[in-house]
């Protein structure tokens, strides 16, 4: 603590209203730039995956005699991917407010559970699928084993923080509430 802060509350007896303002937006303010760039590592690996896969799924489609499955399952990794990039864009136009720490936190979870959905796809795809000679289970099995640690290191870490982040937000704001001054109070006191 510094000095002013000491003296503030030895002469007051209670604790100076200004730092924990400060630390608060420094938290808010470092929060939010992790979030932001968590964000553009999530869409710089969903876009690829979903661009590749589209374009092979449409690939896939015009093949006049090949197997269904493989369209179907390039299809519809392309569709989660692109979900995932969508919500990403979507997040970055979301002023970082308190009201809307709750929609942001909701955003997490959503890609988080499509990042699950493709991570199970994968997993099962690999453990599952028969060989063929474009697709073979040592590609399938690096493919699960990529989303795996992915889905670790991108996708569920942002949703735990963006959680405890709104839990602390909701927490700083009863704490430092002024408990005489309440919504049906007036504004100017006479």
């Amino acid at each position: 603590m510094s000095q002013t802060n000491i003296s503030y509350e030895k002469a007051t007896g209670e604790q100076d209203p200004v730092v924990p303002d400060i630390q608060n937006q420094r938290h808010q303010f470092f929060s939010h730039i992790f979030l932001r760039t968590a964000w553009i590592f999530q869409a710089l690996v969903a876009g690829p995956i979903a661009i590749g896969l589209g374009f092979s799924a449409l690939f896939r489609l015009l093949e006049v005699h090949g197997p269904f499955y493989p369209f179907l399952m390039q299809f519809w990794n392309a569709i989660i991917a692109s979900c995932i990039v969508f919500i990403v864009l979507i997040q970055r136009k979301i002023p970082d407010r308190y009201d809307l720490k709750a929609t942001t936190v909701h955003f997490e979870e959503a890609k988080s559970a499509l990042a699950t959905a493709l991570w199970l796809w994968l997993t099962l795809d690999a453990g599952l699928s028969v060989e063929t000679r474009f697709n073979t289970q040592a590609s399938r099995l690096g493919a699960a084993f990529m989303s795996s640690a992915l889905l670790l290191i991108l996708f569920y870490p942002t949703a735990f923080y963006a959680r405890r982040d709104l839990r602390r937000s909701t927490a700083l704001d009863c704490e430092f509430k002024d408990p005489e001054v309440a919504e049906h109070t007036p504004l100017l006191h006479v």
